[in-house]
């Protein structure tokens, strides 16, 4: 049996992009344990802290953070509003309890307002499969203005 690795940590025994929404959820709760260990929460606070410095050089004034998982970038960003969409039930109550706005993915694409945010933020979400329903709920919820930015920044 091969093991996929994630965090030097967590081994999965399939590619993280076969995980279905409640093994992601369980993989959730197992990561928001080993995040108490110093080392990994220290990286995974430099990383959003790297993030959000880049995203506050910007004129962004609104964003939406994709996977936000228990430790939301907007805490990095008080200048910015920001909105949060996860996958997992969890932790999408875990912020509506502290009064997000936080979207359930896939339940919740339609309600993602059309052209509402300036950029979106994905941190440590992408080694899951995240669907084109779900890539067309980002391309939706982004302004024009981002879309046009983030094409000539990626050329």
């Amino acid at each position: 049996m091969v093991l996929e690795r994630f965090m030097d940590r967590i081994f999965v025994p399939i590619p993280f992009d076969e995980l279905t929404p409640v093994q992601i959820s369980t993989i959730n709760t197992i990561r928001e344990r080993v995040l108490g260990s110093v080392p990994n929460r220290t990286v995974n606070e430099q990383v959003k802290r790297a993030v959000a410095g880049f995203l506050a050089r910007t004129s962004a004034k609104s964003a939406l953070e994709w996977g936000c998982g228990y430790a939301p970038i907007g805490q990095y960003l008080p200048e910015v509003a920001v909105d949060y969409l996860d996958i997992d039930p969890a932790v999408v109550s875990f912020h509506r309890a502290a009064r997000r706005r936080c979207y359930f993915a896939d339940n919740d694409n339609s309600r993602i307002p059309a052209s509402r945010y300036d950029a979106i933020i994905s941190v440590f979400v992408w080694h899951f499969h995240v669907s084109f329903g779900q890539m067309r709920s980002m391309l939706r919820g982004a302004a024009a203005e981002w879309i046009r930015d983030s094409q000539r920044l990626s050329a």
